[in-house]
Formats: C-alpha cells, structure tokens, sequence
C-alpha cells in the first residue's frame, strides 16, 4: 500500500511541476498584449489556453491514459499554437512587439520539440529553463 501511495504521489508532483513550468515559460505573451490590437491579444489567449492543452495531453500521455485519445488532441494543439503564431508574425507589429513575438516562437519551438517526443519525466523540470 505504501509503495502505491508513493507513486500516486510522485505522479502528482510530476504534474504540478509540469503545470507550474508551463505558466513560466509562457509568461512573455503576457507582456505583448500590452500594445497589441483585439485580434492580437486574442490570439495571443489561444495560444496561452492551446499550450495548456498541449501540456496536459502529454502529462495524460506520460501516464498511460487513452480516455479522449490525448494523443490526436496532443498533435491538434499543437498544429493550432503553430498557426497562431504564424498569424501574430504576419500581423507585422510593432518592432518590439515582433521581437517578442519571435521570442516567443522560439521558446515555442523548444518546448514543441519536447511535446512531439514520448513523455518522459525527467524532462518537466528542465522545460522551465526553455
């Protein structure tokens, strides 16, 4: 009983961590929408809300759950935070704004690259630092 207890517990601890990197590597689309138009800011909502889904699924995959088929939803968030990105770049904003959009885009890449690899672990805890 303890051993499960124990692995129940680092289930969810993976979970949280996981979570919590998430909110800091997305923490920069914030900052863009502050000169933003309405269509901008918008997209920029969808990115944050379709990231979020991204990270679940992959969670839900690195813990063997199939209810939903969190692998189709896994690849279809990402397909869509990949064209809202492209959207803002077309957009053409601002020069301070296109280079956070770019930065954005390249922080969205690293941790894309993750998500399309099998769940692992080890790795939540370094999607932080990208």
């Amino acid at each position: 009983m303890t051993s499960k207890y124990s692995e129940k517990a680092r289930e969810m601890v993976w979970l949280a961590s996981f979570f919590t990197a998430a909110m800091l590597v997305l923490t920069p689309v914030t900052l863009v929408s502050a000169n933003a138009s309405a269509q901008d800011v918008h997209e920029l909502a969808d990115i944050c809300m379709f990231a979020q889904r991204s990270l679940k699924d992959y969670v839900l995959l690195g813990m063997g759950v199939t209810y939903h088929d969190p692998k189709k939803d896994l690849e279809n968030n990402i397909k869509t935070v990949d064209k809202y990105i492209r959207d803002l770049e077309s957009h053409h904003l601002k020069k301070s704004l296109d280079t956070e959009v770019k930065d954005l885009d390249a922080r969205w890449k690293s941790i894309r690259a993750v998500l399309m690899k099998t769940p692992d672990k080890n790795v939540i805890g370094k999607l932080h630092t990208k």
